[in-house]
Protein backbone atom coordinates (compact mmCIF):
# COMPACT_ATOMS: atom_id res chain seq x y z
CA UNK A 1 0.00 0.00 0.00
CA UNK A 2 1.20 3.51 -0.76
CA UNK A 3 2.19 5.61 2.20
CA UNK A 4 -0.12 8.59 2.62
CA UNK A 5 1.42 11.89 3.61
CA UNK A 6 -0.17 13.47 6.64
CA UNK A 7 -2.50 16.39 6.06
CA UNK A 8 -2.00 17.62 9.61
CA UNK A 9 0.78 20.02 8.65
CA UNK A 10 0.46 23.49 10.09
CA UNK A 11 -0.87 26.28 7.89
CA UNK A 12 2.49 28.04 8.13
CA UNK A 13 3.78 26.07 5.15
CA UNK A 14 4.32 28.43 2.28
CA UNK A 15 6.43 29.22 -0.77
CA UNK A 16 9.91 30.44 0.16
CA UNK A 17 11.35 32.98 -2.25
CA UNK A 18 14.78 32.33 -3.73
CA UNK A 19 17.11 35.23 -3.05
CA UNK A 20 20.26 33.14 -3.55
CA UNK A 21 20.09 30.86 -0.51
CA UNK A 22 19.18 27.75 -2.51
CA UNK A 23 22.10 25.82 -4.02
CA UNK A 24 22.58 22.71 -6.14
CA UNK A 25 24.66 19.68 -5.10
CA UNK A 26 27.85 21.45 -6.23
CA UNK A 27 26.93 24.50 -4.08
CA UNK A 28 26.15 26.65 -7.12
CA UNK A 29 23.25 29.13 -7.10
CA UNK A 30 20.04 27.98 -8.79
CA UNK A 31 18.62 31.12 -10.43
CA UNK A 32 16.01 29.10 -12.36
CA UNK A 33 14.29 28.31 -9.03
CA UNK A 34 11.77 31.02 -8.14
CA UNK A 35 10.10 29.55 -5.02
CA UNK A 36 10.25 26.38 -2.93
CA UNK A 37 7.35 24.76 -1.10
CA UNK A 38 8.37 22.29 1.63
CA UNK A 39 5.72 20.59 3.72
CA UNK A 40 8.38 19.30 6.13
CA UNK A 41 7.10 15.73 6.03
CA UNK A 42 8.37 14.41 2.74
CA UNK A 43 7.35 16.71 -0.10
CA UNK A 44 9.07 19.65 -1.75
CA UNK A 45 7.81 21.47 -4.83
CA UNK A 46 10.20 23.67 -6.77
CA UNK A 47 8.63 26.42 -8.84
CA UNK A 48 11.02 26.84 -11.74
CA UNK A 49 11.29 29.18 -14.70
CA UNK A 50 9.45 26.93 -17.18
CA UNK A 51 7.77 24.35 -14.95
CA UNK A 52 7.81 22.82 -11.52
CA UNK A 53 9.25 19.75 -9.81
CA UNK A 54 7.85 17.42 -7.19
CA UNK A 55 10.44 15.89 -4.90
CA UNK A 56 9.30 13.30 -2.36
CA UNK A 57 11.62 11.88 0.25
CA UNK A 58 11.68 9.60 3.22
CA UNK A 59 14.29 8.42 5.68
CA UNK A 60 14.77 4.70 5.06
CA UNK A 61 16.50 3.98 8.38
CA UNK A 62 14.26 6.13 10.59
CA UNK A 63 13.86 3.50 13.33
CA UNK A 64 17.63 3.10 13.60
CA UNK A 65 18.18 6.88 13.68
CA UNK A 66 15.50 7.37 16.37
CA UNK A 67 16.86 4.51 18.50
CA UNK A 68 20.34 6.01 18.24
CA UNK A 69 19.08 9.44 19.25
CA UNK A 70 17.30 7.98 22.25
CA UNK A 71 20.38 5.93 23.20
CA UNK A 72 22.58 9.03 23.30
CA UNK A 73 20.05 11.54 24.59
CA UNK A 74 20.32 12.42 28.29
CA UNK A 75 16.51 12.48 28.28
CA UNK A 76 16.47 8.89 27.06
CA UNK A 77 18.91 7.69 29.73
CA UNK A 78 21.98 8.00 27.50
CA UNK A 79 25.24 9.76 28.30
CA UNK A 80 24.95 12.42 25.63
CA UNK A 81 26.60 13.04 22.28
CA UNK A 82 30.15 13.80 23.44
CA UNK A 83 31.63 10.51 22.24
CA UNK A 84 28.79 9.31 20.05
CA UNK A 85 29.02 8.58 16.37
CA UNK A 86 25.37 9.24 15.47
CA UNK A 87 23.67 7.13 12.85
CA UNK A 88 23.25 9.26 9.75
CA UNK A 89 19.83 9.27 8.12
CA UNK A 90 19.65 7.62 4.71
CA UNK A 91 17.22 9.21 2.28
CA UNK A 92 15.22 7.76 -0.57
CA UNK A 93 14.34 10.57 -2.98
CA UNK A 94 12.07 10.61 -6.01
CA UNK A 95 11.72 13.60 -8.32
CA UNK A 96 9.29 14.35 -11.12
CA UNK A 97 9.86 17.36 -13.35
CA UNK A 98 6.83 18.96 -14.99
CA UNK A 99 8.02 21.02 -17.94
CA UNK A 100 5.46 23.33 -19.52
CA UNK A 101 6.07 22.61 -23.19
CA UNK A 102 5.71 25.70 -25.34
CA UNK A 103 5.16 27.91 -22.29
CA UNK A 104 6.39 31.48 -22.01
CA UNK A 105 9.87 31.15 -20.41
CA UNK A 106 9.72 34.80 -19.36
CA UNK A 107 6.29 34.72 -17.71
CA UNK A 108 5.92 37.37 -15.04
CA UNK A 109 5.91 35.76 -11.58
CA UNK A 110 4.34 37.39 -8.52
CA UNK A 111 3.89 36.15 -4.97
CA UNK A 112 1.03 37.11 -2.64
CA UNK A 113 0.24 37.13 1.07
CA UNK A 114 3.76 37.47 2.47
CA UNK A 115 4.64 36.23 5.91
CA UNK A 116 5.16 38.83 8.60
CA UNK A 117 8.47 37.25 9.59
CA UNK A 118 11.46 36.36 7.47
CA UNK A 119 14.52 34.11 7.47
CA UNK A 120 18.16 35.15 7.27
CA UNK A 121 20.85 32.87 5.82
CA UNK A 122 24.24 33.72 7.28
CA UNK A 123 25.88 30.61 5.80
CA UNK A 124 26.25 32.44 2.47
CA UNK A 125 28.74 35.13 1.50
CA UNK A 126 27.29 37.63 1.36
CA UNK A 127 24.52 36.69 3.77
CA UNK A 128 21.03 36.32 2.27
CA UNK A 129 18.66 38.40 4.35
CA UNK A 130 14.94 38.94 4.76
CA UNK A 131 13.77 35.88 2.82
CA UNK A 132 9.99 35.82 2.95
CA UNK A 133 7.41 33.09 2.51
CA UNK A 134 4.19 33.53 0.59
CA UNK A 135 0.83 31.79 0.51
CA UNK A 136 0.45 31.90 -3.29
CA UNK A 137 2.49 32.40 -6.44
CA UNK A 138 1.08 33.36 -9.85
CA UNK A 139 2.74 32.93 -13.25
CA UNK A 140 1.06 35.39 -15.64
CA UNK A 141 0.40 34.34 -19.23
CA UNK A 142 2.37 31.12 -18.96
CA UNK A 143 0.47 30.46 -22.18
CA UNK A 144 -1.38 33.28 -23.97
CA UNK A 145 -4.44 34.05 -21.88
CA UNK A 146 -3.59 31.40 -19.26
CA UNK A 147 -2.12 31.95 -15.80
CA UNK A 148 -0.76 29.28 -13.47
CA UNK A 149 -1.49 29.79 -9.75
CA UNK A 150 0.10 27.80 -6.92
CA UNK A 151 -1.39 28.17 -3.44
CA UNK A 152 -1.35 26.65 0.01
CA UNK A 153 -4.41 24.99 1.50
CA UNK A 154 -5.81 25.25 5.02
CA UNK A 155 -4.33 21.84 5.90
CA UNK A 156 -0.79 22.89 4.91
CA UNK A 157 -0.67 21.27 1.51
CA UNK A 158 -0.14 22.85 -1.91
CA UNK A 159 -2.35 22.90 -4.99
CA UNK A 160 -2.27 24.63 -8.37
CA UNK A 161 -4.76 25.77 -10.97
CA UNK A 162 -4.49 26.89 -14.56
CA UNK A 163 -6.67 29.99 -14.91
CA UNK A 164 -7.98 30.37 -18.45
CA UNK A 165 -8.93 33.99 -19.04
CA UNK A 166 -11.50 35.13 -21.63
CA UNK A 167 -9.99 34.50 -25.06
CA UNK A 168 -7.52 31.91 -23.70
CA UNK A 169 -7.37 28.45 -25.27
CA UNK A 170 -7.24 25.63 -22.68
CA UNK A 171 -5.94 23.18 -25.34
CA UNK A 172 -2.54 24.90 -25.06
CA UNK A 173 -2.02 23.33 -21.64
Amino acid sequence: AAEKLSTAAPATHAFTENKGQFRDLQDRPVPYLHYLFDNGIGLKVQLRKAGFSYESWKITNEDEVNADRKKHSPLGGGKGWEEAQPVAPQYQIHRVDVNLVGANPDAKVEAYEPSHDYDNYYNRVPAVLEVRKYQSVRYFDVYPGIDLVFYTTADGNMEYDFVVKPGGDASQI
